[in-house]
């Protein structure tokens, strides 16, 4: 058999015939190559046009005191032991089901003759599992392997016994079920009815258990990074996208006149350009229009873009995060260093994004500093999302509550 003969091609569910296909055309065919381009930029695998771009740390912020001694605070991920989950109560999942009954009637039947027969129209009553006899709850759950009571400890870890996760008020036997049927099938469900009701809650909570736990959380404790060690000279490769024509431009290069900023000049923004898109330019701008305030309160004012240089993990579940900007400000006596973690959104993204801004504002209540640095003051601050539309938004509203400061007079 010849080496570079195609073997496949006969055998059409044969699983090497695709990649024989694909390696035959690259290699013989350039316009192959040329159509798959086309087709993934086409379908947003691969960006159409992308720029390479290279930021500065300028020479002045690496002489600074701020550079050498000071850190930015980020949290971690860690993996979830459920320590503290003690019952449902701990947990975001639904506790009220619904069930309809086999009535053994043809719903067309029921309308047709309706007037003769108003005994057999549905109606619905709530119960709770408790009212169940318990044999006849355990046998559904041991019907189910979920329910065995090694893998009930992983969900959670403080669960004494099988017959605590059925009796207790704080499992099973406080769920409700809104049951739907005819009238004497309410009035007293049979056993089969019941074994059914019941097999029926718990397989729906099998899915709201395993929704709600999350293999990770972010923790409350934010620990220091040197900034030196953090913030760094870097060379990115820029997506540019369409609809979005100011990303992968320069501020001082955008023809926005709204936009146009020298920051090779401004000691305050530590890169030497951002390229970022047109909200987070605004941003930029918010900030370079309220300096001269926030420097009369301040002795250091720095911003930091950051270009991949950290993230931030979710309380919850450990979703990662990488906040647009920090916002440093160290007061004039030394005493207190402000850390403003801020993300730019247009208007587009407001809604998608908002686990963000709500990650962001919790910041402020959750956080915690390890014991070192207790005694230097610091406030870490997660933003509400800044947007240039929004002039008087809950931004600028705790931006000047958090500082002191007041933007316009």
């Amino acid at each position: 058999m010849k080496k570079f003969k195609r073997k496949f091609d006969s055998d059409i569910k044969n699983e090497m015939r695709i990649l024989e296909e694909l390696y035959y055309h690259s290699a013989y065919n350039s316009r192959y190559i040329q159509e798959l381009h086309q087709a993934l930029r086409a379908t947003g695998i691969t960006p159409e046009i992308t720029r390479e771009i290279s930021l500065q740390v300028k020479d002045d912020f690496k002489n600074s005191t701020f550079w050498k001694e000071d850190n930015l605070f980020v949290n971690k991920k860690i993996t979830n032991d459920r320590s503290n989950i003690s019952d449902f109560s701990d947990i975001n999942i639904q506790t009220s089901f619904k069930y309809s009954l086999y009535t053994g009637y043809a719903q067309d039947k029921m309308i047709f003759e309706q007037n003769s027969h108003s005994h057999l129209e549905t109606q619905t009553t709530t119960f709770r599992l408790k009212t169940f006899d318990q044999t006849i709850i355990r046998k559904a759950i041991y019907q189910l392997d979920f329910y065995k009571f090694s893998n009930l400890l992983v969900y959670f870890p403080k669960l004494t016994s099988v017959s605590e996760f059925i009796t207790s008020e704080k499992f099973l036997a406080n769920i409700e079920v809104e049951v739907t049927g005819l009238q004497h099938q309410l009035k007293e469900l049979n056993s089969i009815d019941k074994l059914d009701i019941v097999k029926s809650v718990i397989k729906k909570l099998i899915s709201e258990f395993r929704k709600e736990k999350n293999e990770f959380i972010g923790t409350y404790d934010f620990i220091p990074i040197a900034i030196k060690e953090c913030v760094k000279d870097k060379t990115l490769n820029i997506s540019i996208e369409k609809g979005q024509q100011e990303i992968g431009v320069a501020m001082r290069e955008t023809t926005n006149n709204e936009l146009n900023l020298n920051l090779s000049d401004k000691e305050w923004y530590i890169y030497d350009e951002n390229y970022g898109t047109s909200e987070e330019k605004y941003f930029i701008k918010f900030l370079h229009n309220a300096i001269d305030k926030l420097k009369k309160q301040f002795k250091d004012v720095y911003l930091l873009r950051n270009e991949k240089l950290f993230q931030l993990y979710r309380f919850s579940d450990g979703k990662a995060l990488e906040p647009d900007f920090v916002l440093f400000l160290k007061n004039n006596t030394d005493s207190i260093m402000y850390q403003l973690f801020i993300e730019a959104k247009g208007e587009h993204l407001l809604n998608s994004d908002r686990w963000k801004e709500e990650f962001l504002e919790s910041i402020k209540l959750k956080y915690k500093i390890m014991t070192l640095f207790e005694g230097k003051k610091f406030r870490i601050i997660g933003m509400p999302f800044y947007n240039q539309k929004m002039t008087k938004s809950a931004f600028t509203d705790k931006f000047e509550s958090i500082l002191q400061i007041q933007l316009k007079e």
